[in-house]
């Protein structure tokens, strides 16, 4: 803890400022109120059973995420979780603070392009979701543990072994709080073998740096097999944590699902003519670096691509094949530090050591933009407004009073009170999750105090069609209240 607060103090003033910015910039996910599907049975389990809820996270392959959940002990209500989330903006200023310092002391990148270049890393859609999302908010601190890794692997030391140790302790535990946020490192690395513009680093030196990545992946693999096991022997096997075979149908997924989401960069929304442009940019920016370079550029070409499934690892290693924003802040990070080395490039063919600055902020501009339209329109204000509608609606049948059996029918995607829907993350609406509608409830009735509270655990969830014929049923269809939200707009 002492290396952790010794590299935020040395930049206080940096520090500081990045969270003011970043504060600012995420304001309405401090004062708006609203849960997030999983951060409402995060808050019930929480409180009903707490032991449910860690065996979840453990049997994931987050233990030391588990551990730091016991905060929603202390959540009672939706309006509590904007507490949690400025801890995510708290890791998201520590992470930008640790990206800049590297960038100075590894490149020899301007200052302003330096703190341009850590802002927007911080406003990409992966620290977007991280800000809004509250059963994230410790994924920034994550990556911040892992670029502190990377960092004490690289500090002088007679005793390398020390370095390697701590080292290796720092990535493991980043690597049990979210696997792909763990993934930093390799961005810190590209920082150092990339942008430097230094001599390409010896064998030796990639031996012990991926030594360490392979360690954490150890480490985290052997905690996810054995503590299920010995903690909850009963845990069913998750498709997350289950090895991938296809090696050829996941390289082409990654390629073609995974990269473009990254080469948006802040878009969320995604646009294959700006994922192609920004690949273009960068190849062109990348020939100009690499024809100029002094080192052999079959061996940086190979080492710059290299680098790229490395950011996505656990993703690439496990069946699953979801390329959400949340998993990818690790690949996008790098590919704007990629777009920033070939601007870089550009500029000096060009002869206009300001273009690289000037394009950056023109680029901070639209990060700004995204980050704060995207997260507000996006998460923020649909998800208080279906909150509200939803605590208006069961306000208007006496908080289950009157009922004896409810059945609850999820609502549509396509009834989303926001502008588009990306994943189960940008736009989605909380009602449409069957696992967190109880727990939604559950949240609202509690912060009521409401006595009827106990009729949610014999709650039926399943489509309207499947609702039996039950003439004391209450039936409860979210689809036809987010439609009262579409009205009155």
């Amino acid at each position: 803890m002492t290396k952790i607060h010794n590299h935020i103090a040395n930049y206080k003033i940096i520090y500081f400022a990045y969270l003011l910015f970043f504060a600012i910039i995420y304001h309405s996910v401090l004062t708006s109120t609203y849960g997030f599907t999983d951060d409402y049975t995060y808050i019930e389990g929480a409180h009903k059973n707490m032991a449910s809820l860690m065996q979840m996270m453990v049997s994931g392959g987050r233990p030391v995420y588990a551990l730091f959940s016991y905060i929603y002990i202390y959540v009672t209500d939706a309006a509590d979780l904007c507490w949690v989330r400025f801890i995510s903006i708290a890791g998201i200023s520590a992470l930008c603070t640790l990206f800049f310092r590297h960038l100075r002391e590894q490149t020899q990148f301007p200052l302003a392009v330096c703190i341009i270049t850590a802002a927007c890393v911080g406003l990409l859609p992966a620290f977007q979701l991280y800000a809004a999302w509250s059963v994230t908010a410790f994924y920034p601190w994550a990556a911040f543990l892992a670029g502190m890794s990377f960092r004490a692997l690289q500090r002088p030391s007679r005793d390398l072994w020390k370095n390697f140790i701590g080292s290796l302790t720092l990535l493991s535990i980043a690597m049990c709080i979210y696997q792909p946020a763990a993934m930093m490192y390799w961005v810190f690395v590209g920082m150092t073998w990339v942008a430097s513009g230094s001599p390409l680093p010896r064998i030796k030196n990639i031996v012990t740096t991926s030594s360490v990545m392979a360690g954490a992946l150890v480490v985290d693999f052997v905690a996810t097999k054995t503590l299920p096991l010995l903690l909850f022997p009963h845990t069913p096997s998750l498709a997350r944590i289950g090895l991938v075979s296809h090696i050829g149908k996941k390289t082409t997924w990654f390629l073609l699902h995974v990269m473009p989401n990254a080469l948006a960069l802040p878009y969320a929304k995604g646009s294959i003519i700006l994922s192609i442009f920004v690949l273009i940019f960068i190849l062109a920016g990348f020939f100009i670096d690499i024809k100029q370079s002094q080192n052999s550029p079959y061996w940086k070409i190979l080492i710059c691509l290299g680098l790229l499934p490395l950011t996505y690892l656990p993703n690439l290693l496990v069946q699953e094949n979801w390329p959400t924003y949340r998993t990818q802040p690790a690949l996008s990070s790098l590919l704007l530090l990629y777009f920033v080395v070939a601007a870089l490039a550009l500029s000096d063919v060009q002869k206009h050591k300001k273009m690289t600055t000037t394009l950056m902020s023109l680029v901070l501009l639209g990060c700004i933009w995204f980050a704060y339209s995207d997260v507000k329109n996006e998460i923020t204000r649909p998800q208080s407004a279906e909150l509200q509608l939803v605590s208006t609606y069961l306000a208007g049948i006496n908080d289950l009073k009157d009922t004896s059996v409810l059945y609850l029918v999820p609502s549509s995607k396509e009834k989303s009170l926001a502008p588009f829907v990306r994943y189960d993350e940008f736009g989605r609406p909380s009602t449409s999750e069957t696992w967190s509608l109880t727990s939604m409830l559950w949240v609202i009735l509690n912060a009521r105090h409401a006595p009827n509270i106990e009729k949610l655990a014999t709650a039926h969830v399943g489509a309207l069609s499947d609702a039996p014929q039950n003439p004391d049923m209450t039936i409860i269809d979210f689809n036809n209240i987010l439609e009262k939200g579409h009205i009155s707009k």
